[in-house]
């Protein structure tokens, strides 16, 4: 059985590898749709407070896909996804201790950050988590 890398909330993936930064994580899928693989990847929400913080660096000529994220809110608050400093969502409501988890099975994704468009989160108040996404 494969090991589980675990993030201290639970485990993040079977057949996981921290990346050089010891920040996201890798997984690599098997086929989807007959064309390749997809590399999963998390990056950690640490304490994200503001008008909008980078939470994933654009990538050129590619797209950010979420197709998870789960948010834990330090105080009531409310917060929104960005494309760059475009909305991606309408604003969302979180109460103090609350968590929001919302996910997919790639290839499928909630939403996405344009072509070359940083990942970025709006918020009120303090928040962690994570958001797991691929970068096609």
């Amino acid at each position: 059985m494969a090991e589980a890398i675990r993030d201290g909330t639970g485990t993040i993936g079977e057949n996981a590898k921290v990346g050089s930064d010891n920040r996201l994580w890798v997984r690599t899928e098997g086929p989807w749709n007959g064309i390749g693989s997809l590399d999963l990847q998390t990056a950690l929400i640490n304490d994200a407070s503001g008008t909008a913080v980078q939470i994933v660096a654009g990538v050129a000529n590619s797209n950010i896909n979420v197709y998870a994220y789960k948010l834990i809110c330090g105080s009531t608050l409310s917060f929104a996804w960005l494309d760059q400093t475009i909305a991606m969502e309408g604003s969302q409501f979180c109460v103090a201790n609350g968590v929001i988890v919302e996910g997919i099975n790639p290839p499928n994704y909630l939403f996405r950050a344009g072509t070359g468009s940083d990942l970025q989160l709006s918020t009120t108040g303090n928040v962690g988590g994570r958001v797991s996404y691929f970068v096609l």
